[in-house]
């Protein structure tokens, strides 16, 4: 309902609360208020029947706890819209006069909208977890120069309608997979119930000392990228054994959700040509969000976003990061002009600048920068 995390209620949450109460033997086809909430959407996919029964549910939680401080206010509200009770039948039922009855219903309703709020912020909290838990682990600690770009996919990734593909382009090590990451994680704090889901392609990993490591994948295929889109987004789902069920399925599953997928890592041309018939399928209403190293300007429908190289304050300033990450004091503590050749050799690529840092625990800067430029 809302990506900020505030402790109370906004303008008017009390009388939509007052409203569910009242809908509480509501026909479920009619919708039901509170419906947009976290916690809802957690209750239904936990088993509700209808966002009805799903916020009844909700609301049979809240009267529970509210109990534990305020019993008069949650025995009053059960009475009232559960049992559906008059107030002057509430009256006799509390030995209270029936103007009272209204006075107190006022006041545990604004208690009752307290609690589901504090409910709410729990249950966004614990989406946002989940969510966040399918992105692979975080790079890096802090992004440099790539602000505007962040901002500009997020709006379009967000906002309704097409670009359905986006494509995030540039060499090796440029920062594509971090910006991916980092847009999607603001992502599932703007919007608590969307999905998210991250496949990745990589089948070679380089660590900061240099070396490079094979990972034990096989290439991503279409019945690869299925798969891994039902075990993050249909779980407990049987698995698939027709191509067509499975993206029927998701298709299904897109059309409930907001849904935004990062395909991660298409490093050639064959990775491209090979998923991009399954994903135009997939796409609309569902978002995806490409890195590659293959150029896809000649493919129709697709928003570019090419990384540029950091500028030279830019580099220097991940440089200085890196090193004090890394307790090279010398490094980060270095003026402009000593980390000058750095940038000189090896320009703004933030991978080859993070292989320099990592080198420097072993090698002096001398030595490193000839090697580089060898």
């Amino acid at each position: 309902m809302s990506d900020s995390y505030s402790a109370a209620p906004p303008t008017g949450f009390a009388q939509q609360v007052h409203d569910a109460l009242k809908a509480w033997s509501a026909d479920p086809s009619a919708g039901a208020t509170l419906a947009d909430l976290t916690a809802v959407q957690l209750e239904l996919a936990a088993g509700a029947a209808n966002p009805r029964r799903a916020v009844n549910t909700l609301l049979l939680h809240g009267l529970k706890t509210l109990a534990a401080t305020h019993d008069r206010d949650a025995a009053l509200l059960r009475l009232r819209f559960v049992e559906d009770l008059s107030a002057r039948s509430v009256a006799k039922r509390l030995n209270a006069a029936e103007p009272s009855i209204y006075r107190w219903q006022a006041q545990a309703i604004d208690r009752l909208a307290a609690v589901l709020w504090q409910m709410e912020q729990a249950a966004i909290q614990q989406r946002v977890a989940a969510q966040a838990a399918r992105l692979e682990p975080e790079s890096y600690l802090r992004l440099f120069g790539v602000e505007t770009h962040q901002a500009t996919l997020l709006q379009v990734l967000c906002a309704d309608g097409p670009p359905y593909l986006l494509a995030i382009e540039g060499g090796g090590g440029i920062g594509k997979t971090s910006l991916a990451d980092a847009v999607l994680r603001a992502a599932i704090r703007q919007r608590p119930n969307g999905e998210v889901a991250w496949v990745s392609a990589r089948q070679q990993r380089l660590d900061l000392a240099g070396r490079l490591h094979s990972l034990q994948q096989p290439a991503l295929t279409a019945d690869g990228l299925l798969e891994a889109l039902a075990v993050q987004l249909l779980p407990g789902a049987p698995r698939f054994t027709a191509r067509e069920r499975a993206i029927h399925a998701l298709r299904a599953r897109f059309d409930r959700q907001p849904t935004l997928v990062a395909v991660d890592n298409l490093e050639t041309a064959a990775d491209v040509d090979s998923l991009l018939p399954l994903l135009r399928q997939l796409a609309n209403p569902a978002k995806f969000l490409l890195t590659t190293r293959h150029s896809l300007y000649g493919e129709p429908g697709i928003y570019h976003l090419r990384v540029p190289e950091l500028s030279e304050p830019d580099a220097l300033s991940l440089v200085r990061l890196e090193a004090g990450q890394r307790n090279l004091a010398e490094l980060s503590q270095a003026s402009d002009a000593g980390l000058h050749p750095i940038y000189e050799t090896v320009g703004g690529n933030p991978l080859a600048l993070r292989l320099v840092v990592g080198q420097a625990h072993v090698y002096s800067l001398h030595a490193i920068l000839a090697d580089l430029a060898a």
